[in-house]
């Protein structure tokens, strides 16, 4: 750990960066989102089961993944509580 952080207070703080540190500060905090979005939609596509959400009659084509209202469609209970906790995340 290094003692000069350590020892630092929120007072210490008080005064504000300049516009310069804050972009990059901000850019830096935006790229890491976008790096973890990819990271969770990349895991998500991956862990999907495609057969279990095709809509009914319609090979080929799946459910709104994004929407609670279509996944009455996923006849299996497991996979759509599943769904649920995932579009509530």
């Amino acid at each position: 750990m290094n003692p000069k952080i350590a020892s630092r207070t929120y007072k210490d703080f008080d005064e504000p960066i300049s516009d310069e540190n804050e972009r990059i500060i901000c850019n830096f905090l935006i790229d890491v989102l976008e790096k973890e979005l990819k990271k969770y939609e990349s895991s998500r596509i991956n862990t999907l089961d495609f057969k279990k959400i095709e809509l009914p009659g319609k090979p080929g084509e799946i459910i709104n993944l994004n929407s609670h209202e279509d996944l009455i469609h996923v006849k299996d209970p497991d996979y759509r509580n599943m769904l649920h906790i995932c579009i509530d995340e």
